[in-house]
């Protein structure tokens, strides 16, 4: 019976470890994913060739760009690098015609915004896409051609992937995914490319992005501590999975968009609310489906954000977008299952009096993963840069002890449906929070 021991040990060490393994910069992981786009014309081959800015600073042999070794390249180092990147992109694809390499050389590149669109400033602090441009000419008419794709598998990100495009050589433009076992691709296909290898791989990148994201993981162990039995835990988890798809999808299909300063914020909050009401409510009298289902709506968007940077093929979007719904479903599922079953089974071994203090050690630990969270998201959201010199990790605490103090006005002399006061819960989660910060400072 799935009840207040529902989180238990396990819980314990499902919020801990992460918390621990947490990395300085807490945020979305998009997948490493790039666009080529290839127009054929007669003897003419036009190339547009698209990779991520975060995909780029991820090469060993590009670090020598980064010259502020913040992690990341702005424009103003593209430009001062352009004689180190250029050869090394242009090394990483091959266009051949009849057996016959065509060569290639980019011509011109402009930086591209999160929406894809060219950014009107020549140096841009930030860009989420570098456009590449090149005309390629053949010896004669081109009528069939061989792409071959190198780039980032081996010296960057092992699971890249690029959605090429081509257009010219069959009567509608034909789309594919390679990867770093399928590399190369001749064309025109065969027939229609069936959708699949696009819903396939954008249902592992869901599936990918969910496990990844603590921000999400830590909201469902939230969600865990209003729930008194595995029916609450379907209906949670079916409103969470409805409000979720459903913003997903306006957002990804430009229909409704909220700001990321608003989103990423707002999700690290959700972990923080949903488990101080649940712990106050106790499992019998919450209705975690509900803010299951308005958070969820939330977490949609920071999907849909993660959706956004990747792309979404053209042709071929609603294919990916459900594929990648799907992969979102089955990591939530692939994450709470197993910590449903084991807490369950150790909550039957468990006298009570120890069910309760595992619940609440478990609560402390996941109140200080929210707290870290929301403090460093909205320091970076809202671009704070108070006390520039403080280490990085120091940067949100004016955030987490302005918010560790709304909760103890808010908390007061509350108790959980068992008579304990949740403001020493609160103590213990500003304790760890400070001791966690403490070993991040010295260990850097």
């Amino acid at each position: 019976m799935l009840g207040q021991s529902f989180l238990a040990t396990m819980l314990a060490i499902v919020v801990g470890l992460p918390s621990l393994a947490w990395p300085k910069e807490p945020g979305l992981h998009p997948g490493s994913m790039a666009y080529l786009e290839i127009q054929v014309d007669g003897r003419q081959v036009e190339i547009l060739f698209k990779p991520q800015g975060i995909t780029l600073a991820e090469v060993p042999q590009l670090a020598a760009l980064d010259l502020d070794q913040d992690g990341h390249f702005s424009g103003g180092e593209i430009h001062a690098g352009w004689p180190l990147l250029k050869p090394y992109l242009e090394s990483g694809l091959a266009l051949s015609v009849e057996e016959k390499i065509l060569p290639l050389e980019f011509a011109d590149y402009v930086f591209l915004d999160r929406e894809g669109e060219v950014m009107a400033e020549e140096s841009p602090a930030s860009f989420a896409r570098l456009q590449l441009s090149a005309s390629l000419l053949a010896e004669t008419e081109v009528r069939e051609l061989e792409v071959a794709y190198g780039l980032f598998f081996e010296e960057g990100n092992p699971d890249h992937k690029v959605a090429l495009s081509v257009a010219g050589l069959s009567p509608k433009t034909q789309h594919v995914l390679l990867d770093r076992e399928i590399s190369s691709m001749a064309f025109p296909l065969a027939g229609t490319y069936p959708s699949g290898p696009a819903f396939l791989a954008y249902s592992r990148l869901g599936f990918e992005h969910v496990l990844e994201g603590f921000d999400h993981l830590a909201f469902l162990l939230a969600l865990l501590f209003g729930i008194a039995g595995w029916r609450a835990l379907v209906t949670a988890v079916t409103a969470f999975t409805l409000a979720h798809s459903l913003t997903l999808s306006l957002s990804a299909l430009n229909l409704f968009r909220l700001a990321p300063e608003i989103v990423e914020p707002g999700i690290s909050l959700s972990i923080v609310l949903v488990l101080w009401l649940h712990l106050a409510l106790g499992p019998t009298r919450a209705r975690a489906w509900a803010p299951a289902f308005a958070f969820g709506l939330l977490h949609g968007f920071g999907f849909a954000g993660v959706l956004g940077e990747i792309g979404l093929p053209p042709e071929q979007r609603l294919g990916a977008l459900f594929g990648f719904n799907l992969g979102v479903e089955i990591g939530q599922l692939a994450f709470l299952l197993p910590v449903a079953a084991a807490s369950t089974a150790l909550g039957r071994w468990l006298p009570p009096d120890r069910r309760r203090e595992w619940r609440r050690g478990a609560a402390a630990m996941l109140a200080t993963l929210g707290l870290y969270l929301s403090a460093n998201i909205m320091q970076q959201s809202w671009a704070l840069q108070s006390w520039p010199s403080w280490p990085e990790d120091l940067r949100g605490l004016p955030f987490a002890a302005g918010l560790s103090l709304l909760l103890a006005l808010v908390l007061g002399r509350r108790r959980d449906p068992e008579g304990f006061p949740l403001l020493p819960v609160l103590g213990f989660s500003v304790l760890l929070y400070g001791l966690f910060l403490a070993g991040r400072v010295l260990g850097s």
